[in-house]
């Protein structure tokens, strides 16, 4: 067992994913919340002020998974592979990365906002009419104005981001080792199938209803108008079924790009 997972080098591409990715997630962490702590200590100096609340630095998180997953199918890849190493035990260093660092960038993103929640918290005991606590939810639909409830808040959102987040770096990954292989291909397929979507059959479809219904009469206006109605109902029906749906179709397409990423990374030729 020790003999084959040396050969498969796999130790070395989690050692090595591993320090390529904390060097990433680390320092932006830092970086984000000094920032942070600088807008905050803004209205200390009269420059401002704090009421527009706490805000979640989750988005640096979904940055640096958009650049590590770019890295994964294009430097990190050439880097090990070109040293003889398996590309079974490059894609699976892969999933291992997917699945550590958005994990730990979850938590970070978790921790960071934590310690803005307890810096204004502590800012607003000396200066409430500065600072004062607020962070709504992602619907917006109810407000925490006290620390525990920020930590309402963030426990369910934080579960919540791992799993999202998870999924778009399966869609990353697949995307950029099809754009390494085939760019060309790739960008035309990226680009121009929307385009001709919207040009060879939105456009004419909605110029054609208008024309439609500028040609009709009153009368047929009103005649046409249960057609109408069951149209809009069943493009409600279609659009509530997606929403209900939509974390399953998301799931099931992450696990597909996820799987689909390993023959295209295998089949490309690695540079001598």
């Amino acid at each position: 067992m020790v003999t084959a997972m040396r050969q498969s080098r796999f130790e070395g591409t989690a050692r090595y994913l591993w320090a390529k990715g904390w060097k990433l997630l680390l320092p932006g962490a830092v970086a984000i919340f000094v920032m942070e702590l600088l807008i905050y200590l803004m209205p200390a100096l009269g420059l401002g002020t704090a009421e527009q609340g706490v805000s979640t630095v989750f988005w640096y998180v979904s940055v640096c998974a958009l650049i590590l997953m770019y890295r994964a199918a294009n430097v990190d890849a050439r880097f090990l592979i070109t040293r003889l190493t398996p590309r079974p035990s490059v894609y699976a260093g892969v999933v291992l990365e997917i699945l550590t660092f958005t994990a730990l960038g979850a938590l970070l993103a978790a921790a960071v906002t934590l310690a803005e929640t307890g810096l204004v918290a502590a800012l607003s005991g000396l200066a409430p009419g500065r600072y004062s606590v607020s962070m709504w939810d992602l619907l917006g639909q109810a407000r925490a104005t006290a620390t525990g409830e920020v930590v309402g808040f963030l426990v369910p959102y934080t579960g919540r981001f791992f799993l999202s987040t998870v999924e778009y770096c399966c869609f990353y990954y697949l995307y950029f080792c099809l754009l390494r292989r085939w760019k060309v291909q790739t960008l035309a397929v990226t680009i121009g199938v929307p385009v001709l979507m919207v040009v060879l059959v939105v456009v004419p479809a909605v110029n054609g209803v208008f024309d439609q219904i500028a040609s009709m009469s009153e009368q047929e206006l009103w005649q046409s108008m249960p057609v109408l109605m069951n149209l809009l109902r069943f493009m409600e029906e279609a659009v509530r079924f997606m929403i209900e749906r939509w974390p399953v179709i998301r799931a099931v397409a992450a696990v597909a790009c996820l799987a689909l990423s390993y023959p295209v990374m295998a089949g490309t030729p690695q540079p001598k």
